[in-house]
């Protein structure tokens, strides 16, 4: 019985490792590709490379269960196309048991892919946006990254430059009263985090008044330095400065309660962080649809055909889940049920699949 234990989950494993190399690779490729027209000065076909390989653990962190379902398809399927898997069901092995010998594998590729998705891509997309942004900028050493907003308070804050270090460059605070108009801009080259504090340099201070409902100027100054008390940290603006999809959820987390606490909209980064959350539940769940329809309607049919609904079923799986973020933005419902959904419809399928397979 260990043998056949054995000879299954490694079949499913070594056929989801070749269709994860292949459409990864693809992937790899296309992209690339893709960016080959973007090459100008700096950014050279080397620097070209060095993007598109940091952007491949986010891209098999995304593509991961869609591999997983039509690896369990391809490695199973071959089993039951050469009978093997008639002889080892005639042996006394239950369908509960082949389904679990399909999904040790692949479980095992999900606690691997969390962790990329978790701590790897993260990294490599910070470093490759770097890498492609200073060559593009003709400039080294310098980290740029979006020029993004940010509130803290009644100050709105507009940076140009974050750093990796959190140091801002291009630096614009807009301070506004209780009464919502603006009473002071604040203007700096350059600002560094030191002591629970923000040192702002060669800043120039515009002092403003409200007449007739319009801000107007009453006087400016120039400071060479000066500090500033914020609740923001160097670590929030690293956060700001991304995208959701490149956080951890640990910084998801954290950037959502900093969002709440200012009275703003954090329904983006909550869709980011409940899509990670339930994301070992669709990877499961697609791949014991894959199990149900090599035991059911995919049981006698070319590899061909299976590899085709695989796609097929995973890429309307994603496209399900991408079209329900949107939607809770508009009518405003949970980014929980939005990420949920998906999940549980797939949980769902593969369920009624599995009970009817005789």
């Amino acid at each position: 019985m260990k043998i056949i234990s054995r000879y299954v989950s490694r079949s499913v494993a070594a056929a989801t490792f070749v269709v994860l190399v292949a459409v990864v690779g693809l992937d790899f490729v296309f992209r690339l590709v893709g960016d080959l027209d973007n090459m100008k000065g700096s950014y050279t076909f080397g620097k070209v490379f060095v993007y598109t390989l940091m952007e491949t653990p986010l891209q098999l962190y995304s593509l991961m269960p869609l591999a997983a379902m039509i690896g369990c398809l391809v490695g199973l399927g071959s089993l039951a196309g050469s009978s093997e898997l008639i002889v080892i069901r005639a042996t006394g092995v239950s369908t509960l048991r082949l389904t679990w010998l399909a999904l040790k594998p692949a479980l095992a590729f999900l606690l691997m892919t969390m962790a990329i998705g978790e701590y790897v891509a993260p990294a490599a997309e910070e470093y490759g946006n770097s890498v492609r942004a200073t060559a593009r900028a003709g400039q080294k050493q310098i980290d740029l990254r979006s020029v993004f907003w940010v509130r803290d308070g009644n100050n709105f804050i507009f940076v140009r430059v974050v750093r990796p270090d959190g140091e801002m460059h291009g630096v614009n605070i807009f301070e506004f009263d209780d009464d919502q108009s603006l009473t002071m801009i604040r203007r700096a080259n350059k600002a560094t985090y030191e002591d629970g504090q923000w040192l702002l340099k060669n800043v120039r201070i515009t002092d403003l008044k409200n007449v007739d409902g319009l801000p107007v100027e009453i006087g400016s100054h120039q400071q060479k330095q000066m500090m500033w008390k914020s609740d923001l940290q160097p670590a929030l603006l690293s956060i700001a400065a991304a995208k959701p999809t490149d956080l951890q959820m640990q910084q998801l987390w954290t950037y959502i309660s900093y969002l709440d606490d200012q009275s703003l909209n954090s329904v983006v980064y909550q869709l980011a962080f409940w899509e990670k959350v339930f994301y070992p539940l669709v990877m499961v769940s697609l791949v014991l649809i894959g199990i149900a329809f090599v035991f059911g309607p995919l049981r006698q049919v070319t590899m061909g055909y299976r590899i085709f609904w695989g796609v097929l079923v995973g890429v309307l799986v994603k496209t399900l889940q991408n079209a329900l973020g949107p939607v809770s933005i508009v009518f405003g419902f949970s980014p929980v049920m939005a990420m949920a959904v998906p999940a549980f419809v797939c949980m769902g399928i593969g369920f009624i699949l599995l009970r009817r397979v005789r």
